[in-house]
């Protein structure tokens, strides 16, 4: 029971013959070099995996966005250790935050099996290499769970995940502190570069309603893509956008900087600037009250560009 079948093919017979989708097989698995691959390409072989179209998300693959329906966002999101020093002495420890979205979660292992792997390797400019030490799952609540204790081999999986009932729940606790007055102010802190892009052109300015628009964007999407949820109505994304233009910003104490991520494969860097820093923002509590889920799963998923490289950490100051 819940066994699938699969069909090792020839990828040119599929020319004449029928897809093995078409007699039941679930998967299709063969050598992918008889379709030709261009030199530049890597190795000179490679294998294909497909699957029907029921089965796509849950294809290990799917994780790193290479099915590319609604812009291919990643599955996951990496907050780096913030205030890092440029190198770390042999010795020092170090951690950093990976954040499953959805269903991905469930490829969990994968991660864990990949992390020694790349410490073997080595990581940076200079292949730094390291040694997992332990696994932690964070909740908003501030609750810990071992999912790999130091010195043992065994995963304890976390069986829950954040809901968005969560996450009102948390949004209810703060916004307590703004029930004695009409208007209140909250301050972002941006604590990895901040790469939003408006109209074809860079941001570089902590505006509140471009950003809370591509929070929103990009939530929504990953909620599409990896949790089953459906498409926002178009109504309530215009009530939301409205809403955010009711915020003023009343401090910007940001600062554009100038970083690049560069591939040992190819040679070549990507620009991922940003802005880092902090901004106040002003708004009458209603405003915030609507707001504050929103930003809330912003600080779980990170926005703007370039957040599985670690961008677009931010979060609210005190």
């Amino acid at each position: 029971a819940g066994a699938l079948s699969v069909a090792h093919v020839d990828l040119m017979s599929l020319g004449v013959l029928e897809a093995p989708g078409a007699y039941g097989c679930a998967l299709a698995i063969g050598e992918g070099q008889s379709a030709g691959n261009w030199p530049s390409y890597g190795g000179p072989h490679y294998g294909f995996f497909a699957a029907r179209d029921e089965f796509i998300r849950r294809m290990p693959g799917r994780i790193v966005g290479e099915t590319v329906d609604v812009d291919g966002r990643r599955g996951y999101v990496l907050t780096p250790p913030i205030g890092a020093p440029a190198a770390y002495p042999p010795g020092e420890t170090f951690s950093f935050h990976l954040t499953l979205l959805g269903d991905a979660r469930r490829l969990l292992p994968y991660f864990i099996l990949a992390v020694p792997e790349m410490g073997l390797g080595g990581v940076g400019a200079g292949r730094g290499r390291f040694k997992l030490r332990r696994i932690l799952a964070e909740f908003p609540d501030g609750r810990e769970e071992e999912v790999l204790p130091e010195g043992e081999r065994v995963l304890r999986l976390p069986e829950q995940a954040v809901t968005h009932a969560d996450v009102l729940l948390q949004a209810g606790q703060y916004s307590r502190r703004w029930r004695n007055g009409n208007m209140a102010s909250l301050e972002l802190e941006f604590l990895t570069p901040l790469r939003l892009i408006w109209n074809e052109a860079l941001v570089k300015a902590p505006d509140f309603s471009i950003f809370f628009a591509r929070l929103l964007e990009r939530v929504d999407e990953l909620a599409v893509q990896f949790a089953g949820g459906e498409r926002r109505p178009p109504e309530e994304r215009a009530r939301l956008q409205n809403l955010a233009r009711e915020v003023r910003m009343i401090e910007n104490r940001t600062r554009w900087v100038e970083v690049s991520s560069g591939s040992s494969r190819t040679g070549s860097k990507t620009w991922i600037s940003g802005l880092v820093g902090s901004a106040r923002y002003a708004a009458p509590t209603p405003v915030w009250a609507e707001l504050l889920p929103w930003l809330l799963w912003g600080e779980a998923v990170q926005v703007g560009k370039d957040t599985v490289k670690g961008n677009g950490v931010f979060r609210r100051a005190g």
